[in-house]
């Protein structure tokens, strides 16, 4: 996902980037990038990927930390909670994954495809909404210490919606694809 095209001009200039020089980076004409900016033209799909693929590039290229972005407040799911209880505190505060928690260890983490998948396998939706937890949950996101920078968790991101940003063992926060598109 991506950010909207109405922002290539801000984050252009957030990287310290001219016209021309997101021009060259992307393999595109300076006046193109013009009228993206100005929205008198819209790029195809792979010029966009091509322009936000080298601001993003070039946003990691700072390599700052992961606790300079990380959001500070993660809400959890702890593993005896009813599966339906969870389903509306993510939409309610629009969260796409959380972790999930059991005598203070993460266990899992329970995410809108998880949600997808299972949802085949009940006949009855409400269920569904009764079961704990513990029975649906996936794999836990991976962690990483505080200290980590952007570049080495890039990759990470490419395979899992976020990670989760640990010291001694406690979560300190979370970065979501989102929070780096947000830079």
């Amino acid at each position: 996902m991506f950010p909207a095209l109405r922002e290539i001009k801000q984050l252009r200039e957030r990287v310290g980037w001219s016209q021309n020089e997101l021009a060259r980076r992307a393999d595109i004409s300076q006046s193109a990038i013009t009228k993206y900016e100005n929205g008198s033209q819209v790029p195809s799909y792979d010029i966009a990927i091509r322009i936000f693929n080298a601001l993003l590039e070039e946003d990691l290229r700072k390599d700052r930390a992961v606790s300079t972005i990380m959001s500070k407040e993660v809400m959890t799911a702890k593993n005896n909670s009813k599966f339906g209880e969870i389903l509306e505190i993510m939409k309610k505060n629009a969260i796409s994954q959380l972790p999930v928690i059991k005598k203070d260890k993460i266990i899992g983490s329970i995410s809108e495809t998880a949600t997808l998948n299972i949802i085949d396998q009940y006949r009855n939706l409400s269920d569904l909404k009764e079961e704990l937890v513990e029975f649906i949950i996936e794999e836990h996101l991976p962690t990483v210490p505080m200290s980590a920078k952007l570049k080495e968790i890039t990759p990470l991101l490419r395979h899992y919606n976020a990670v989760l940003v640990l010291e001694k063992g406690e979560i300190m926060g979370i970065l979501t694809k989102a929070d780096l598109l947000d830079l």
